[in-house]
């Protein structure tokens, strides 16, 4: 989406023309408010996006069913054994 202005160096300058020290610390202010902003824009659009992935897969979820598959000792081959941790908020 858009983000609005980019911050460069163009922009902090144009505090300076306009009164000195007093113009930096506006423009820092509009500076911080122009990328709270686009963080907002930023969060919105990506939870959006979770929700549109997470809607996909639930329905995907709904529509599968369990196959049983009779295997025999002969049919399986184990050629690989891992353990793996994944820590868990």
């Amino acid at each position: 989406g858009e983000r609005g202005p980019e911050l460069g160096h163009d922009f902090l300058a144009r505090g300076r023309d306009h009164g000195g020290q007093r113009g930096l610390r506006q423009c820092g202010d509009a500076a911080v408010l122009v990328l709270h902003r686009q963080l907002e824009d930023v969060e919105a659009e990506l939870s959006q996006e979770v929700t549109d992935v997470d809607a996909k897969w639930m329905s995907t979820a709904k529509n599968t069913s369990t196959l049983h598959v009779g295997l025999e000792r002969t049919d399986v081959k184990v050629t690989q054994l891992a353990l793996v941790w994944i820590p868990v908020p």
